[in-house]
């Protein structure tokens, strides 16, 4: 049997989008992937999709994962469960543009199935083409470098059994080192000043403290330890790493081995029921080869009891391992010297050099135990989130391409790293040339007092709800601001953005940005409104969407896409609208 249609199997997708919800279902299953002619369920990019699975048979699973490994997650579903596959404001979810096999056991069959997901608004060429320019502009950013695959739990088992075999060859070493980092950890020598009525140490510092103080407040200085370098910085964070990495494998072992349970016990029934069938052949007839088939049968029954079994004693093994290593690590992000130390975050631990013998060793331990795993768990980012990175990126590529230059800031700091996967709210690309200035932010808040925003230097304050544009363009000439725009990227059809009829939540959202949105200088001058214009940027729709720009006042509806030769559509409006401001 090449194809499988079963009215006991149900395998539905329930898809929730804008306030509707329909249903596409999987009737038909393969023998091999190679037989599959035609894809029943296309879903595009959108807020809510559930699979169902239902079947007559207990023991039936399905297996849905990505047909390219490294690009989303997998997971098995038994009868009668669901799984929410993509939920809007999860931006490291499964539900990514690409095609994923929906894989059915039964009856000690395997059957094939597929299911794809399209992108909404552009097309997969297209699709390539942003993640490839964003990817020029800042390595691996399309990329969640931090995200984990979700396998079945044959494969989580087998998968978390190495690590820890490995993490238990190593427990002795790694719980030395970390017991004599936490006694005596690696230290810097750091000056600190204080009041004393003698002059052990006195250098600059001191003697302009002396000079401005009281004359009864005299002051030198001490040399201090201090554990907030760098050293400790990556040793606390692979540490915490490593305790996050171990309570997340002991929820998914708790799962797997509730699993093992059922599963033990209906296999446990089978063999039961396969032993009294025996013995009713036995007593009723004399056919020797009946009896020898119900045996082998019966036999294979009790093999597979017995790898129940073992997979069941791995588990408890795991859980008993885990015990120790999860209070090795959290002694040790606790102890006095370390908890105070700060963590970081998308480091590159490979090309970390060490200075003490006790940290190398812990480094290597890392490495070898979870780094080989991290290269299986590479994703990619939803089209949403990396439409928003494009928009920022080509803003940024306006003032390089007309020779402005890129001074030191943050965005210079991380376009130069390999290893980071996300770009920071807040971020600031600065560019100079001569007495002009012009910044950039990304997702840059904007304070709600004015007090505020004279404390921080900040400047910009708003009393309405909407603080966060996506972009803000800031024009300065010596030191002094001139003009501001904000830039929306609106990964939405331009029916959504703009209505002749009323106002959408995109327009009440643009006017309270030109509105509301003040900039102070100082307490002695009047606040101005800065903003002088606001582009909302969308991808469009080839089949429905023709409007390229739409100007409306001082707002903006621009087209901004990649399209399929590898050109931006629409950056030549962009870019003209950008540089207007500094003429």
């Amino acid at each position: 049997m090449d194809t499988l249609y079963s009215k006991s199997i149900k395998v539905r997708f329930i898809i929730q989008n804008f306030g509707k919800e329909y249903v596409q279902e999987v009737t038909k299953f393969h023998k091999d992937l190679w037989s599959i002619d035609d894809i029943e369920v296309v879903i595009k990019e959108c807020s809510k999709v559930y699979i169902e699975f239902e079947a007559n048979d207990e023991r039936a699973t399905l297996l849905v994962e990505n047909v390219f490994q490294e690009d989303g997650e997998a997971f098995i579903l038994f009868p009668g469960q669901s799984k929410m596959l993509f939920e809007l404001d999860n931006n490291y979810s499964m539900l990514i543009p690409g095609s994923y096999i929906v894989k059915l056991t039964l009856n000690n069959g395997k059957y094939y199935s597929m299911f794809e997901i399209v992108p909404r608004h552009i097309n997969d060429i297209q699709l390539k083409n942003l993640r490839d320019f964003v990817n020029t502009q800042i390595s691996n950013l399309s990329y969640n470098m931090g995200s984990k695959l979700h396998r079945s739990n044959s494969s989580v088992v087998n998968d978390y059994m190495s690590i820890l075999k490995q993490y238990n060859e190593f427990h002795s070493l790694l719980k030395y080192n970390l017991s004599s980092i936490m006694k005596n950890p690696y230290f810097t020598l750091d000056r600190n000043y204080i009041k004393s009525g003698k002059h052990q140490r006195i250098d600059r510092k001191v003697e302009y403290l002396n000079s401005k103080g009281n004359k009864n407040d005299e002051y030198s200085y001490k040399k201090v330890k201090d554990f907030r370098n760098k050293q400790n910085i990556i040793i606390k964070s692979i540490a915490t790493k490593m305790l996050i990495s171990i309570s997340d494998i002991e929820e998914k072992l708790t799962y797997a081995y509730e699993q093992n349970k059922i599963e033990e016990v209906a296999v446990r029934k089978e063999s039961e029921f396969k032993k009294s069938n025996i013995e009713k052949v036995k007593g009723v007839s004399f056919d020797t080869k009946e009896i020898e088939k119900r045996i082998k049968s019966y036999d294979q029954t009790c093999l597979s009891l017995g790898s129940v079994k073992k997979r069941r004693d791995d588990l408890k093994y795991i859980m008993r391992v885990l015990k120790g290593a999860k209070t090795t690590l959290a002694s040790f992000i606790k102890s006095t010297y370390i908890k105070e130390v700060p963590t970081i975050h998308n480091i590159n631990y490979k090309s970390v050099r060490m200075e003490d013998n006790r940290y190398k060793s812990i480094l290597k331990i890392y490495n070898k135990i979870y780094l080989s795993k991290e290269k299986k768990s590479i994703s990619y980012k939803p089209s949403e989130l990396l439409y928003e990175y494009f928009v920022f990126l080509v803003v940024v590529k306006v003032f390089k391409d007309i020779g402005m230059s890129l001074s030191n800031c943050d965005f210079k700091d991380i376009s130069e790293c390999n290893f980071l996967d996300k770009i920071p709210k807040g971020c600031l690309a600065r560019f100079i040339n001569g007495e002009k200035e012009v910044r950039v932010w990304y997702e840059k808040e904007v304070l709600s007092m004015p007090s505020e925003s004279l404390e921080t230097g900040n400047g910009f304050y708003t009393h309405a709800p909407n603080r966060l544009p996506d972009i803000r363009v800031d024009y300065l000439e010596n030191n002094s601001l001139k003009d501001s725009i904000i830039i929306e990227s609106k990964y939405r059809r331009y029916s959504y953005l703009w209505s002749d009829l009323y106002n959408t939540n995109t327009m009440i959202q643009i006017k309270n940005y030109k509105t509301t949105i003040k900039y102070i200088f100082d307490n002695n001058r009047k606040p101005i409104y800065p903003i002088k214009k606001i582009i909302v940027v969308y991808p469009g729709q080839e089949d429905i969407d023709r409007v390229i720009s739409k100007e409306w006042g001082d707002y903006t509806f621009l087209q901004l896409k990649p399209d399929e030769s590898g050109e931006i559509y629409g950056f030549k409006d962009l870019e003209n609208m950008l540089i207007s401001k500094l003429i």
